[in-house]
């Protein structure tokens, strides 16, 4: 197998803090070529910027995660702007909806969400969605729309060789399709955003 693109982690978790130096210096032995290491509130962005700028195969995502909505500012929102123009800030994220845990602050997530949306596009971002439990599916013909989830027979699991400008080619296609996504959402009157 090649080189792996890590798409989605969370080394700036308190579980990591034992051994977080050693797991990402012994990444790049294990065929890991890059990581995109996701925020779920200001702090943990800020960290994963950090990360990005210690180790060289690190890049960023900052977001607000649907759990960590409440008590959320205007000033957060501009100091989430001011972290994702970072130049090691590669996404808007996680963010998304998620209702498992709680169910009584809804709007809020939705607005959140929303909010991170423009952000996204403002910023010309694309977004690692987290799609929660009991926040209800978004309909067949929609995701379609939106481009969600890989293309048909793709299995999600995305293998490129250790060659920078594929890396780079795959990113920038990623990266259009993420903003289509982003285009229709503003376009489309769905109920998870009701």
């Amino acid at each position: 197998m090649g080189p792996l693109f890590d798409t989605h982690a969370h080394y700036t978790d308190a579980a990591f803090d034992g051994d977080r130096t050693t797991l990402l210096d012994s990444l790049g032995g294990s065929g890991i070529c890059a990581v995109v290491n996701c925020g779920s509130d200001l702090p943990s962005s800020r960290a994963s910027l950090d990360l990005a700028e210690r180790y060289d195969f690190v890049f960023a995502a900052c977001g607000i995660h649907p759990e960590e909505v409440d008590g959320v500012t205007d000033a957060d929102f501009e100091i989430l702007r001011t972290l994702l123009q970072s130049p090691l800030c590669v996404a808007v994220g996680e963010i998304g909806l998620d209702y498992h845990w709680r169910d009584d602050n809804k709007a809020t997530q939705k607005e959140v969400f929303r909010r991170q949306l423009a952000l996204a596009r403002e910023e010309n971002l694309p977004v690692v969605h987290h799609d929660g439990p009991g926040a209800g599916k978004v309909p067949v013909k929609v995701q379609q729309e939106l481009h969600i989830g890989p293309p048909p027979g793709v299995d999600g699991l995305v293998r490129v060789p250790h060659d920078k400008q594929v890396l780079v080619v795959a990113a920038q296609y990623l990266h259009q399709v993420v903003l289509e996504l982003v285009d229709v959402l503003e376009l489309v009157d769905h109920d998870v955003f009701q």
